[in-house]
């Protein structure tokens, strides 16, 4: 019995000094700014990638959505576009389930227009995309663009309720 003992106190008192031991250890803080967005982590920087995210969920379009898409793409890159093509490639994005490439589309058109309707629909599909985010970065970066979309929208149109709705369970449910 007094081999068990000797076993249980050397097994503490090593729990004990490794647990003292961390402690000490020297903190340090990483500071990376992204998108408009500031992660701080203590060990290892993690990033949320728009762009990765969007190839990411285009190569898991089917070809033929992916085929519109790309030529939408292509008369916005040579700055054709109408505003009406935002509107078909968000459409395209909302069937496909992805709220936060459609909302993507959706502030470009916005940015463009500034229009209240334009900025609502961004702000709901970044709100929707918050709310399904895998991982906290895809969340954190979805709650930030839609604060900045609802916030837009409460510029041009102050007596919004919907907007100052969801702007306050963003900054409850989305943010620290």
């Amino acid at each position: 019995m007094a081999g068990g003992n000797k076993l249980l106190i050397g097994l503490v008192s090593g729990a004990i000094v490794l647990v003292a031991g961390i402690y000490l250890l020297p903190k340090t803080n990483t500071k990376v700014k992204s998108d408009e967005k500031e992660i701080t982590s203590d060990s290892t920087v993690a990033v949320f990638s728009f762009d990765n995210f969007l190839s990411t969920s285009k190569s898991k379009m089917g070809w033929d959505a992916g085929n519109k898409i790309n030529n939408w793409e292509t008369s916005i890159e040579k700055g054709v576009a109408e505003l009406a093509i935002y509107d078909s490639v968000a459409k395209v994005w909302d069937e496909a389930k992805n709220p936060g490439i459609a909302a993507w589309y959706y502030e470009q058109k916005a940015a463009k227009s500034n229009i209240e309707k334009d900025w609502l629909n961004a702000s709901y599909r970044y709100f929707d995309a918050f709310k399904v985010g895998k991982d906290s970065l895809e969340v954190s970066y979805f709650v930030q663009k839609a604060i900045t979309g609802y916030s837009k929208v409460l510029e041009i149109n102050p007596t919004n309720l919907d907007a100052k709705t969801d702007l306050g369970i963003l900054y409850t449910e989305g943010t620290n």
